[in-house]
């Protein structure tokens, strides 16, 4: 499985992808701290474990 994220929603839009920070669910506001806690638990995500490439613009 591919995955294509990029910065902002219309380039996400034109490669039907998402935005990087909806992908890894950051919010406004979001501390390098909850950032990290977050990750911790996004890698026990089996969607997170079924990636062959994550492809970013």
């Amino acid at each position: 499985m591919h995955l294509y994220a990029s910065g902002d929603a219309i380039a996400a839009l034109n490669v039907n992808g998402t935005t990087i920070h909806r992908f890894i669910h950051a919010k406004p506001g979001v501390t390098p701290a909850e950032a990290a806690r977050k990750g911790r638990e996004n890698a026990r995500d089996p969607l997170y474990r079924m990636l062959c490439a994550v492809c970013v613009q």
